[in-house]
């Protein structure tokens, strides 16, 4: 393996070296985010270094508000149980938690979820939050046709593996109730340094857009039922399971 690194984003050193298979590269991709997690958890989960309590509660609220909401609250219910995928601290589950039944908050650093914890439960008593660990490479700890909405922001984006990525959109399948809607967000342009070729990398993702998901949704049942940002780097999708 070339050893050289060459810096990109926020400390991220990518190691140009072979192909890794996916539940390798999930074992590293969980060490380095719980690296990241011990380091400036903030910084890497909305690029700002030592965020105060007020500052995570406005980030979250302004994502929740823009980005969660316009897109979902037709389909959110007063019973509905939404699972997150990459939670983080919880700086939009604080949000979510409070318009539905049960959230199901899942992150790949346990480091964060400890914040979350101590944060969700803890300091505001929110019971209806579930916080549970993921592999980094399916939804093993959700139970089969469960959950009504599935909902993942600026995580897929991150994951450059399109295995995995792809494997997620299987696990989603799975876990959706039918007529259950799942809101993904990625980037639908090709980046540097983002396919498994450059195993070493955990922080640039794969491309993740209009063509790669009409070929991880065959032999599923979901169904494309709204697409933004085709071709762009804010590209979300809305799947509906059949």
């Amino acid at each position: 393996m070339d050893n050289r690194y060459t810096q990109r984003a926020i400390d991220c050193e990518i190691i140009e070296g072979n192909i890794t298979d996916p539940t390798t590269f999930a074992n590293i991709l969980k060490v380095d985010w719980i690296e990241r997690s011990r380091k400036d958890p903030s910084l890497y989960v909305m690029a700002q270094s030592n965020a105060t309590e007020e500052q995570i509660l406005e980030s979250g609220k302004t994502d929740f508000e823009n980005e969660f909401l316009p897109r979902l609250k037709k389909y959110i219910k007063v019973d509905s149980k939404i699972l997150e995928i990459g939670c983080g601290i919880g700086r939009m589950s604080y949000y979510i938690a409070s318009i539905c039944k049960e959230l199901i908050a899942l992150d790949i650093s346990h480091e964060l979820l400890k914040i979350a914890y101590e944060r969700l439960r803890i300091k505001y008593g929110l019971t209806n939050i579930n916080l549970f660990e993921g592999n980094g490479i399916d939804l093993n700890s959700i139970e089969d046709d469960i959950v009504d909405i599935v909902f993942e922001y600026i995580v897929f984006q991150h994951i450059p593996s399109q295995d995995i990525v792809k494997n997620y959109i299987k696990e989603i399948n799975r876990v959706l109730k039918v007529g259950g809607v799942a809101l993904l967000h990625g980037r639908d342009v090709q980046g540097v340094h983002t396919d498994d070729n450059f195993s070493g990398n955990t922080w640039h993702g794969a491309q993740f857009g209009h063509k790669e998901i009409r070929d991880y949704i065959q032999d599923t049942s979901l169904c494309i039922i709204n697409e933004e940002g085709i071709e762009t780097e804010r590209y979300w999708v809305l799947l509906e399971k059949k």
